[in-house]
């Protein structure tokens, strides 16, 4: 295909050493020429930049377009992707995690089909790696922007920035940035405005990216309940803002992120229960009122509010932790209000 445009690949590097040559290699192995390609070194603790400067070397037609941008002190992923975007020139962007990989012809598969389509967003199937094992991750199959963003809203699409092509101007002109600090669930809050204000968005279920679930990443690598907690939520904060953008939006976007909102709300509530943790307990009750209660109208939400305002509610859902052990597999809420309308009987 005739290459007409630069291509910026964005790569936050953070502790990522036993991924980041593969990482780096299929990003300098792609078969589309004019890429422009970043790695943003967050004060990663180990080796991972010389591994990359040394697999560069085994490319000297990639050196000249490829730059290593270091920041003075660890400041997360969020603030590492914004890093990247602001020093990206290319036309279209691709991010791309240090712990993962692209097969070779990805970058031309998605630019092919953006020049067919015209659109804005382009997506990649993917491959989600873990222990070993390629779990194929089918998304749903969406034709329009509008499905894309419903489908995205309401919890049933991969919500990540990786493995799509997004052209650079819908960050520029609607000043979308990663809010700095909050690092899980930061690609929910920065695609879901990416799609909003995108004229057109294509898809290729070909899976082109592989997703490798690291216990070193930035968003794997909790261990114990305070990290877990620490993660949910900056998640969380990350869920309000995406729900607050779309509060004065088209019903349909409304509708599907209040949806997401309250089953994560409550699915935290969970977690607290079964954590013991009493004090994230209320404050997620709190939350849920400061957030979102004096807008919902629908039944799902009105039984949720109801529950959250009984003096008994952590007890209640410590007796029914079963049911929350069922409500965490499911991902519609037809099941979900009828088990919430039989708790507050």
């Amino acid at each position: 295909m005739e290459e007409n445009y630069k291509v910026s690949v964005l790569i936050p590097v953070y502790n990522v050493s036993n991924y980041i040559e593969k990482c780096a290699r299929s990003v300098f192995s792609q078969t589309y020429q004019n890429l422009e390609i970043i790695f943003v070194d967050d004060c990663s603790p180990d080796n991972s930049i010389s591994i990359i400067r040394k697999a560069l070397n085994d490319f000297p037609e990639r050196k000249d377009n490829t730059r290593i941008i270091s920041h003075n002190r660890n400041l997360g992923l969020a603030a590492a992707r914004n890093t990247a975007v602001k020093n990206a020139s290319g036309l279209f962007i691709f991010h791309l995690d240090g712990d993962d990989y692209i097969e070779k012809n990805t970058i031309s598969r998605l630019a092919e089909l953006q020049a067919k389509t015209d659109a804005d967003i382009v997506s990649a199937g993917i491959f989600i790696n873990e222990d070993t094992i390629d779990s194929r991750f089918t998304e749903p199959i969406y034709k329009t922007r509008d499905d894309m963003l419903i489908t995205m809203l309401g919890g049933m699409l991969h919500h990540e920035l990786c493995g799509r092509l997004i052209r650079r101007s819908l960050y520029t002109k609607n000043n979308i940035n990663a809010v700095a600090g909050q690092n899980y669930g930061e690609g929910f809050l920065a695609l879901s405005r990416l799609t909003y204000y995108s004229d057109k968005t294509a898809q290729d279920p070909t899976r082109l990216y592989h997703y490798v679930m690291s216990p070193t990443s930035y968003t794997h690598s909790a261990v114990g309940w305070e990290k877990e907690k620490n993660s949910l939520i900056e998640g969380e904060k990350n869920l309000i803002e995406v729900y607050r953008f779309f509060a004065d939006k088209d019903k349909k976007f409304k509708s599907a992120i209040r949806e997401t909102l309250l089953r994560q709300i409550f699915l935290r509530l969970i977690r607290a229960v079964e954590t013991g943790d009493k004090h994230f307990f209320y404050s997620q009750k709190r939350l849920f009122s400061k957030a979102a209660e004096k807008e919902i109208t629908d039944i799902a939400g009105k039984k949720i509010a109801f529950l959250l305002r009984m003096p008994g509610s952590y007890f209640i859902l410590k007796n029914y932790l079963h049911i929350g052990r069922l409500l965490t597999k499911m991902t519609s809420l037809t099941i979900f209000t009828a088990i919430l309308i039989n708790l507050s009987l």
